[in-house]
């Protein structure tokens, strides 16, 4: 489970949030949407362990806190891959970064590769890869600890309708199999959720279900 208290989002001298807090079940997709400039990304960063800004614990464990930071996984705006590398490359120097080791390493990967519908393209480079496959091997890469949680900042952009469709059925299987799921985005745009939060005008509030 991710939890967050007393949260307090700062860009500058102005307050983006400050007071908030949030939790996430495991099994449970929460998305945050909210404008461009409500702190969402510097959120995302807060709930892994990159920035301060509040209390946050996944599984208990503090994510400021080296055991705490292996417990989440996070797709950040953007993710680069190496694109000189194999799929396959990639995803093996994450892992090892991760801290597995070596002997454990090719059946995660390849274990991975399964699980993100890109095993038929393990030896393909990816700067070969379209959009969409080269967000779900990201998506792999933040899994390579196996974490309990992830938390994913606007994991559907620039990709087109297939692509959507994918990462959507990737993360309906990771909820499935009781990963607690945090989605941040500039809209719901048919994102799949359980609960709906919106981060604004310096506050986070959930919004009711229809």
């Amino acid at each position: 489970m991710i939890r967050a208290d007393g949260l307090r989002l700062q860009a500058g001298d102005r307050v983006l949030l400050e007071g908030g807090s949030l939790a996430v079940a495991p099994g449970e997709r929460v998305l945050i949407t909210g404008p461009n400039g409500a702190g969402k990304s510097l959120l995302a960063q807060v709930l892994v362990g990159l920035s301060p800004g509040g209390r946050v614990t996944v599984n208990g464990a503090p994510v400021r806190g080296s055991k705490g930071r292996r417990q989440v996984g996070y797709l950040p705006q953007g993710a680069s891959l190496y694109g000189y590398l194999t799929v396959e490359e990639n995803l093996s120097f994450f892992t090892g970064l991760a801290g597995l080791p070596r002997r454990a390493q090719a059946k995660v990967v390849r274990d991975l590769l399964e699980l993100v519908g890109l095993i038929r393209l393990a030896g393909e480079e990816a700067s070969r890869l379209t959009p969409g496959q080269r967000q779900r091997l990201a998506v792999a890469r933040a899994l390579a600890a196996d974490p309990p949680a992830l938390v994913l900042d606007d994991p559907l952009a620039g990709l087109d309708a297939e692509g959507r469709a994918d990462l959507h059925h990737l993360l309906d299987e990771l909820a499935a199999m009781g990963k607690a799921i945090l989605i941040l985005a500039g809209d719901a745009d048919g994102l799949a959720h359980d609960r709906h939060l919106i981060l604004a005008d310096g506050a986070l509030k959930e919004v009711a279900a229809v």
